[in-house]
């Protein structure tokens, strides 16, 4: 039916509804890209641009993005580690995705007035350590399983910390292995989690720098012999 004007009263959104389709736009893209990058991890078509990177540097940068997130969710992030931390050698947006992934998680999963403490430390042959722990809804052994598979989401009753692809920690786990590290996680149910990502010294060359240089597949960083 033609209303008595002739058009229908035009509603302007408000500002609640522009900032909800940010999000949810925000949030699709995420979505996208998470599967994009499972989808070349696990085909083998993942290349990395190594090169000398400061780690400390790294996680100011990641902190200092999620700090809005925490604040809103009423967790304190605390950030515990050297400024002189060695150079490693790796891919700089792989290991701030790495960084990013894991503290998005730690503070998604941790409660109002709980606590995200970041740390660092030099091991021998100059390889890095960095912990990030937290005082959240922790796992047991079996949701620890179920959230290292890609897709994987664990305590599927709180709608708030379902958001998500379930594929930021398998993500996270696959790019600490490209660059010749790994991922180790403790955590207890109703206590917390914390995530150990082991970063080889800039040394070292990891077994798929080895496979695309023989193969061919790498590119002129890869292939270089770290100095």
């Amino acid at each position: 039916m033609t209303p008595p004007n002739g058009s229908w009263p035009y509603a302007k959104p408000d500002s609640s509804d522009a900032n909800l389709i940010h999000d949810a736009a925000v949030h699709l893209l995420s979505v996208v890209n998470d599967i994009l990058d499972i989808s070349k991890i696990q085909s083998g078509r993942y290349t990395l641009d190594a090169r000398e990177l400061d780690v400390a540097s790294i996680l100011d940068q990641q902190i200092a993005a999620l700090q809005s997130e925490a604040d809103a969710s009423g967790v304190k992030v605390n950030a515990r580690y050297s400024r002189e931390l060695p150079p490693i050698r790796g891919d700089e947006s792989k290991l701030a995705q790495i960084i990013s992934n894991i503290l998005s998680n730690a503070v998604k999963f941790t409660r109002a007035d709980g606590t995200v403490t970041v740390e660092a430390a030099r091991l021998p042959d100059d390889a890095v350590a960095v912990f990030v722990r937290d005082t959240g809804v922790g796992m047991t052994p079996d949701e620890l399983e179920i959230a290292q598979q890609p897709f994987g989401q664990v305590d599927g009753s709180r709608t708030r910390w379902r958001e998500g692809t379930g594929l930021g920690l398998p993500i996270a786990k696959s790019l600490v292995e490209l660059h010749g590290g790994e991922i180790q996680i403790r955590s207890t149910k109703d206590v917390g989690t914390e995530v150990a990502i082991l970063l080889p010294s800039r040394h070292h060359v990891s077994i798929a720098q080895v496979r695309d240089t023989v193969m061919g597949n790498g590119t002129a960083n890869e292939s270089e012999t770290p100095r």
